[in-house]
């Protein structure tokens, strides 16, 4: 497990990994049996991270007849330290965490509280067909683990590519029937906060004033401007020679 704290966090150690495991196994008594890193991120992917796949392979303590897989995707600082700030990982890192640990268990509970017909906590089975298709409901992307200290942050996550699902290509754009699909999830989404902003406003006061905004603040203006004015550029030559 050593290779991990050295790759994704000094935070990253043998007892995330046991909480992992007990909260995530069948097992009464699970131990860790061997832990398989998977395919690196590839190159110009995941500015904001450095991604890690894992999976940990466990069984029941005093027998090893029968295994299971936990599949996990980490996210961590990036090990360059003015990409780090260049691109304000602490930033969205806390955002993040602060969704996952506190802002969708109060949405969740709060459907939950409703018995909604249809809740957002499901992937549909016809979705499985988009296997280039990385559809990442919130619930099922669940938060394993996170740190946050502004110096070993990190995120684990359930990895979807082990329920036949994956990265879209860059190269490759959505179609109708995923854009739509999208669409109907973040309708789902906002839906349940738009409710409870109207039934709980002071509750849902509460989770949002742990958030902060990444991108449209009028203090990160003078970043973007530049950045846009390049991207626009950009645009307009491809679409001359197009």
């Amino acid at each position: 497990m050593d290779i991990l704290t050295k790759t994704v966090s000094e935070k990253f150690n043998s007892n995330v990994i046991t909480d992992i495991v007990n909260k995530k196994s069948k097992f009464t008594n699970p131990i860790v049996k061997n832990i398989s890193f998977g395919a690196p991120t590839t190159k110009g992917e995941s500015y904001l991270s450095l991604v890690t796949r894992f999976s940990i392979e466990i069984c029941e303590a005093g027998s090893d007849k029968e295994t299971e897989t936990i599949p996990i995707i980490v996210k961590s600082f990036p090990s360059n330290l003015a990409r780090k700030e260049t691109f304000r990982s602490v930033d969205f890192f806390e955002n993040e965490i602060l969704f996952y640990n506190k802002v969708w268990p109060c949405l969740d509970a709060f459907q939950k509280s409703k018995n909604v017909k249809n809740p957002l906590d499901i992937v549909p089975e016809y979705v499985h067909k988009f296997i280039y298709f990385a559809f990442k409901y919130f619930s099922h992307f669940r938060c394993l683990s996170a740190f946050t200290d502004e110096k070993n942050d990190f995120i684990a996550l359930t990895d979807l590519c082990y329920s036949k699902y994956g990265g879209l290509p860059r190269n490759t754009s959505l179609n109708f029937e995923q854009t739509i699909e999208i669409i109907r999830t973040f309708r789902k989404f906002h839906a349940i906060s738009l409710a409870l902003n109207d039934q709980k406003p002071d509750e849902f006061q509460k989770i949002i004033s742990t958030l902060q905004e990444t991108y449209f603040d009028e203090k990160f203006r003078s970043w973007y401007t530049p950045v846009m004015n390049k991207l626009l550029l950009v645009l307009r030559s491809y679409l001359c020679q197009n």
